[in-house]
């Protein structure tokens, strides 16, 4: 949360948050990479992040989202305890009663047609229809100015972190965009993995991953 704000600084910063979305999620520009100026190290503490997960929905025109915002960054292995599954290099975690139904039914759905399938499906039926993109944004504490970091929209795989009861559902994301750097001969990618409770659908956390790749995706 950005539990230092006062109200009108807060909304300033939500604001400013959603205006970095693409304007079909009511945003005011493309979601791509930005020029900006090296800064000092600085702790993560000092950030918020918001991951905003689009989809499409039968019978709806245009695309559904669900907002996840300002959560913090848990880099420390030891603190991510029950969602180190898949090892992350960093993780967001909705807040308690952060309530999402629209995608908590779709993320049901998902994890339903694979409990009944004969054996594994990929992508199946439910997440083709889904077709699930994700953007995940920064916001500075003290005074909520905001940047664009990561955009998802590949999917490599589905319950690969699903355990022997089946009681949660995982989508990952492979060769994310990492919005942050623009470097010439190498692409700096981010992965994503969605972890949801497969009976409810409630989202329970965000992994990332970086990894430097080649520009041609080897």
């Amino acid at each position: 949360t950005l539990g230092d704000l006062s109200t009108k600084q807060f909304l300033r910063a939500q604001t400013r948050a959603r205006a970095l979305l693409p304007p079909s999620l009511g945003g005011k520009s493309p979601f791509m990479f930005q020029h900006y100026h090296r800064l000092p190290p600085v702790s993560f503490d000092e950030f918020a992040f918001t991951c905003v997960v689009s989809w499409c929905e039968a019978g709806k025109l245009g695309r559904c989202f669900a907002e996840f915002p300002f959560m913090r960054l848990i880099s420390d292995h030891d603190e991510q305890f029950e969602f180190t599954r898949p090892p992350a290099m960093f993780i967001f975690v909705p807040p308690t009663g952060a309530d999402q139904e629209a995608l908590s039914a779709c993320l049901r759905r998902v994890s339903q047609e694979s409990a009944e399938a004969d054996g594994p499906i990929f992508p199946g039926q439910a997440l083709q229809q889904m077709d699930p993109v994700v953007y995940l944004t920064c916001t500075r504490r003290r005074d909520g100015a905001a940047m664009r970091v990561g955009h998802f929209s590949r999917i490599c795989s589905i319950n690969d972190v699903g355990d022997e009861g089946e009681t949660e559902g995982s989508l990952w994301f492979h060769q994310g965009k990492l919005l942050l750097t623009n470097l010439h001969g190498e692409a700096l990618e981010i992965t994503l993995h969605i972890v949801w409770d497969a009976s409810s659908g409630r989202v329970r956390a965000f992994g990332c991953h970086l990894y430097v790749n080649g520009e041609d995706g080897d």
